[in-house]
């Protein structure tokens, strides 16, 4: 079943929005943004219309567009299927990610800062900025090592939401690595 395939660390799958799906968010933000709760968050409905402000007559109608691009069933009696979670890797490199990259990773930045600044024993937080010269082999091996961490907390969090997304606590992360200087 998917389920033991997530636990027992199967690869990420790729995925992507397609043209279509990309211009409806950019063009309508809240309904990426729904989309985002319900199917990534796992939000309820009701939680997520007051969260973004939605009269509920305009949630169904973003929720039924949804539909029609395929990213969701409204099913009868306004009843909605949501994908399963899975395990997944974003490949999309579109103007419509690429800010959305930017303005979620500026928002964990300035959110860790401040946690920083203010000095708060955050046990609920981690940052961590470095600068080493690595041989080329340990480049790779930490690239590696990078990549199995992520796969297994994917991994390990998709099953978990599967089971019973509503108890679970929200987690954001960002991992950027590359082999230059911090100066040029």
């Amino acid at each position: 079943s998917d389920l033991f395939r997530a636990i027992e660390g199967r690869e990420l799958q790729a995925v992507a929005f397609s043209a279509n799906q990309e211009e409806y968010f950019q063009k309508n933000p809240k309904g990426f943004l729904l989309y985002w709760l319900l199917a990534y968050e796992r939000r309820e409905l009701r939680e997520s219309t007051i969260l973004l402000d939605l009269e509920e007559k305009n949630a169904w109608q973003i929720l039924r567009k949804l539909d029609g691009l395929q990213l969701l069933k409204v099913l009868p009696g306004d009843r909605l299927s949501l994908p399963q979670p899975r395990g997944i890797k974003w490949t999309g490199n579109s103007s419509f990610i690429i800010e959305l990259y930017k303005r979620w990773c500026s928002a964990l930045i300035d959110d860790s800062l401040e946690r920083l600044a203010s000095r708060s024993a955050d046990r609920d937080h981690y940052f961590a900025i470095r600068y080493f010269k690595m041989s080329e082999n340990t480049w790779r091996e930490f690239l590696l090592e990078l990549a199995n961490l992520e796969l297994k907390y994917a991994n390990k969090a998709t099953a978990e939401m599967r089971l019973d997304a509503t108890k679970l606590g929200h987690v954001r992360w960002v991992t950027a690595v590359d082999n230059r200087s911090w100066i040029t």
